[in-house]
């Protein structure tokens, strides 16, 4: 699972939460000094690994690749580009890996099959980043837009955040997982 969104999103409390264990410390998460933000931009890309067992239910072992840094310097342009590298890495990985004559056993697929991409709730709709990295993103993952801190919105600001947000996904032809498909049986 690949997590991007800007610092102070709500990535490392989701994470935590979604987990029901600390994946992801509250100084790993910070991971620069704004006052300083110009002296050392950048992106990281990070993997942590974590295995969630459960009483009565399948073990399940995780890996989330992580993006401090992703929108947070004082120029943008180059985040995405550094996303994209990385998946296209990951690919790349895996296709040389199907090309051998004799494949590892124990080869680690690392390409990350779903993106959660934390949204800032700004009643503006999404930003030109947001737009940029989504469009490139969906074409090498399943993206999943979340609007971050929704539970502190009320049900118009949510509503409206939603629209708005949906509305520029559409506008701008990315493609993400729509849930109203699911229909129970």
């Amino acid at each position: 699972m690949l997590v991007c969104g800007e610092e102070g999103t709500g990535k490392a409390s989701f994470i935590n939460t979604l987990c029901n264990q600390e994946v992801i410390s509250k100084t790993e998460s910070k991971n620069y000094y704004p006052p300083n933000a110009h002296l050392n931009p950048g992106l990281n890309i990070l993997k942590k690994h974590v295995d969630i067992i459960e009483e009565n239910a399948t073990p399940i072992s995780l890996e989330i690749i992580l993006t401090p840094g992703f929108g947070d310097n004082i120029n943008n342009n180059d985040c995405t580009g550094k996303v994209i590298d990385f998946l296209e890495q990951q690919f790349d990985s895996v296709l040389r890996e199907e090309c051998r004559i004799r494949r590892n056993t124990k080869f680690e697929d690392g390409r990350p099959h779903a993106c959660l991409y934390f949204i800032r709730a700004t009643s503006k709709g999404l930003r030109e980043l947001d737009v940029e990295a989504m469009k490139n993103l969906s074409t090498r993952v399943n993206v999943i837009p979340v609007i971050s801190k929704s539970d502190t919105l009320t049900e118009d600001e949510l509503s409206l955040n939603k629209a708005l947000i949906l509305q520029d996904i559409r506008a701008n032809g990315i493609s993400v997982y729509d849930f109203s498909l699911d229909i129970d049986d």
